[in-house]
Order: C-alpha cells, then sequence, then structure tokens
C-alpha cells in the first residue's frame, strides 16, 4: 500500500509560504538588478557614440590633411559625395559603417581612432 502524504502542520505551511515569499523577493530584485545594469550599458553606449560624435570629425580632418588629400580627392577614392565628405569633417553627420571602413582604408588609420575608442 502506498502512504499518502501527510498534510502539512500550520507551522510548516508557514514556514513554506515565508520560502516561496523569500524567492519571489529575490526574483524581482534580480530583474530589478538586470534593468539597472541594463540601463547602464545603454549610457555607456551613448557616452561612447557622443564622444565619437566630437572626435570623429577633427581625427578625420587632420589625418586627411596630413596624407595630403584634399576632400575632392578623398571623395573620388572613396565614392562619397564631396559635400557629405564636408559634413563629416563640420561634425553635421556620421559616417555609415561602409563608408567609415573606405576612408579609414584610405587615410590608413583604424576605425577604431576615428572614432576615439582608443
Amino acid at each position: 500500500m502506498e502512504d499518502k502524504p501527510r498534510p502539512m502542520t500550520a507551522e510548516e505551511m508557514e514556514a513554506q509560504i515565508r520560502r516561496d515569499m523569500a524567492v519571489t523577493r529575490k526574483r524581482r530584485l534580480t530583474v530589478e538588478d538586470m534593468a539597472r545594469e541594463e540601463r547602464r550599458a545603454a549610457e555607456r553606449m551613448l557616452e561612447k557614440a557622443n564622444r565619437a560624435e566630437e572626435i570623429f570629425p577633427g581625427r578625420m580632418r587632420d589625418m586627411r590633411q596630413r596624407a595630403g588629400i584634399s576632400q575632392q580627392q578623398l571623395s573620388e577614392i572613396t565614392c562619397i559625395e564631396k559635400t557629405t565628405i564636408s559634413m563629416y569633417e563640420r561634425g553635421n553627420r556620421m559616417p555609415t559603417l561602409h563608408n567609415l571602413m573606405a576612408i579609414s582604408a584610405v587615410l590608413q588609420v583604424s576605425v577604431s581612432w576615428l572614432l576615439g575608442e582608443v
């Protein structure tokens, strides 16, 4: 014959409820911690993007001038409109990844350096 589980006593029920509540609180804290960390990561990414927007125009212009290349020549080599090159250097626009790679190749610097990551 199978033994039936005995019913919980009031003390056992109370202990089980306390354990369940502790687990629930722990899960809530974990979710809150995850949300907090995601916010911090987003803030770091935004800071990095803002820094790149500040650093990129000057670095691009300086390296182009050091290479002795005009905006027109850079435009012809990279197939990027001269007006777009000018907007990059004035900080009015940020390049696409494709254009950024083309510019870094012509200027012989890394994309990371152009964006101020190193």
